[in-house]
């Protein structure tokens, strides 16, 4: 044998000149081929048939699972961030994506209005809240009797009497001398307001003497006064009461009327100053329409664009659920905060929410809970489901 092998030229062996069957598998000794035997270029995917690997010729111990797991949470957040920056950006209505929608409330048709209970929909700024609707009818400022009592504490500029006469309710004349000036009211710490209303009683004669121009203002640090409404020309009849109505949605400590002009007298008397809050915040839920799921899903996520008005607890002051019944059956998330979207306004994202325990069906509907009256806006939602 040693003579017949010695002087064979074995590079002239190709595939050709093996039968098929020459090398099986059984033939080929456990540690016969290694890694450290084949070099590095040997086998390259050029030389590697497309249908040569399949998955029945995989062993169970070829392909392990990664350990640990992927966590696709923050991807999936980022995806539906930039679904809701799209629809925002193009003021598109809700859409609908692979498994999921986005709505970030151009309009109203991605809820169920007969469903929800007490939420407020802005269409000018495309956002839902818990805000009370309307003005309280009740004066916001207790009917004083010096500039500290019962609570608060009222002053002025350049008056000639204690100024809690305007908010005493007993139409006691208020003067000031000219160049005039401002007459405040401190609701005192944690004791703010959202003024929507106020109004400005004339004495029953001088009419002349009755502000003519002015300015509300109010404020939270008594430094810094943001204009809430400007009047001019204003004239009134003997025991006049007028109303004001104003734009305002901020929580003021001070509230202030600083006067400029009477109607002709070189003194300026009055003898009421009434203000009136804004309702307070209502307990909300907003039930989204029925989304149709192409099969029955087992999991959910929730992304939210979220505006805290008032201190707001996740998971207690704002629940978030789901349901893959039409809304019958719902499973509570598990939200935290993912950081911020824009000035004033959070990104809320849930943990994955199993919903395979509930009734069988492809109808997916989510809702957002408020509680204990804190007041917050819902700029946008994204719901997945797989």
């Amino acid at each position: 044998m040693t003579a017949f092998l010695s002087g064979r030229n074995f590079s002239t062996i190709t595939s050709s000149d093996i039968a098929d069957s020459a090398v099986v598998s059984s033939k080929i000794a456990s540690d016969a081929v290694t890694s450290s035997k084949i070099l590095d270029d040997a086998i390259t995917s050029s030389k590697i048939l497309t249908d040569a690997v399949g998955s029945d010729a995989l062993l169970d111990s070829a392909v392990v699972a990664l350990s640990p797991p992927v966590d696709l949470s923050p991807v999936e957040t980022q995806i539906a961030i930039q679904n809701l920056r799209h629809v925002i950006d193009l003021s598109l209505p809700l859409i609908q994506t692979k498994g999921g929608i986005a709505d970030e409330y151009n309009d109203a048709s991605g809820v169920n209005a007969s469903g929800s209970v007490d939420e407020t929909y802005d269409a000018t700024g495309d956002f839902y809240s818990n805000a009370g609707a309307g003005t309280s009818t009740v004066n916001a400022i207790p009917d004083m009797t010096s500039n500290t009592a019962p609570s608060g504490v009222a002053s002025s500029t350049g008056g000639g009497s204690d100024a809690y006469v305007l908010y005493d309710r007993t139409y006691s004349i208020f003067a000031f001398g000219s160049p005039y000036g401002f007459v405040k009211y401190d609701f005192g710490s944690g004791n703010g307001k959202v003024i929507k209303q106020y109004k400005i009683g004339a004495r029953n004669d001088y009419t002349d003497s009755a502000p003519r121009a002015w300015t509300f203002q109010g404020s939270n640090d008594d430094s810094t006064w943001t204009t809430i409404d400007t009047q001019s020309g204003q004239s009134f009849s003997g025991g006049q009461l007028k109303v004001y109505n104003v734009t305002n949605s901020t929580n003021y400590r001070y509230y202030r009327n600083n006067f400029t002009q009477t109607n002709g007298h070189s003194n300026m008397t009055w003898n009421s100053i009434e203000m009136y809050a804004a309702l307070p915040p209502v307990n909300m839920s907003i039930l989204s329409n029925v989304f149709t799921a192409t099969t029955q899903p087992t999991k959910a996520r929730v992304v939210l664009l979220h505006q805290p008005v008032d201190s707001v607890t996740l998971n207690t002051d704002l629940v978030i659920s789901v349901s893959r019944d039409g809304g019958t059956t719902f499973t509570n998330a598990v939200a935290s905060s993912e950081g911020v979207y824009s000035t004033g306004i959070n990104i809320i994202s849930t943990a994955s929410i199993d919903i395979s325990g509930q009734p069988a069906g492809t109808s997916m509907v989510y809702k957002l809970t408020t509680a204990n009256t804190k007041e917050q806006k819902v700029h946008g939602t994204w719901l997945q489901w797989s």
